[in-house]
């Protein structure tokens, strides 16, 4: 009794099997994902958690390469970009928004204007102009010190202070230029700093 028991199960489970295997799984395979070409791409979910672009379905693993429709891409916002008259800034370090003001990298803005210092000390930068006008911000201070080429000094207040964010000195861009007397205005359609010499 217990041997027939066990061969009609087997027996049941085997038809169950090949049931599937006839009329489900192709099924799937044929009209599950009928939009997915190499045209319109798909993505495959491996065993090690990584999406990859997947144009040809691995037919030697049907149990590890289960494929579908990957979602559209979205566009990446636009970063702020920063044009000094005209000409777009390069840096190795994007610029960003705090407390409704743009923060630029040091040596890439300075280096735009002329050239930079660093007082490690005093953890103050400063940019000479080609004038020989000297611009100078002390981190987590908002004065700005203007040494223009006779010597003169003198401070006016930004209204942000640099800062070092991971480990890079970012400098308050609106009021840099001011202090070099150009002329700055924010392009919001275009998410542009812009800045004429």
């Amino acid at each position: 009794m217990k041997n027939a028991v066990k061969y009609l199960i087997w027996l049941c489970s085997t038809i169950l099997a090949v049931a599937m295997a006839i009329f489900i799984a192709p099924s799937i395979e044929n009209h599950a994902f009928d939009n997915e070409t190499p045209e319109n791409g798909y993505v495959s979910d491996n065993d090690d958690g990584i999406v990859e672009n997947n144009p040809q379905p691995d037919p030697t693993n049907r149990d590890r390469d289960r494929t579908r429709p990957g979602p559209s891409p979205e566009p990446e916002p636009p970063g702020i970009g920063i044009l000094i008259d005209g000409t777009p800034l390069t840096m190795d370090v994007a610029p960003f928004i705090q407390d409704g003001r743009t923060f630029v990298p040091f040596r890439a803005i300075g280096e735009a204007f002329g050239d930079v210092d660093w007082d490690n000390d005093t953890r103050t930068a400063s940019i000479n102009l080609p004038d020989d006008t000297i611009i100078s911000m002390t981190i987590g201070e908002p004065a700005i010190t203007i040494t223009d080429s006779n010597g003169n000094i003198s401070t006016i207040q930004s209204d942000a202070a640099p800062i070092i964010q991971d480990g890079r000195t970012m400098l308050p861009v609106r009021g840099l230029a001011e202090a070099a007397g150009f002329e700055v205005y924010w392009d919001a359609e275009n998410q542009n700093v812009v800045i004429t010499t």
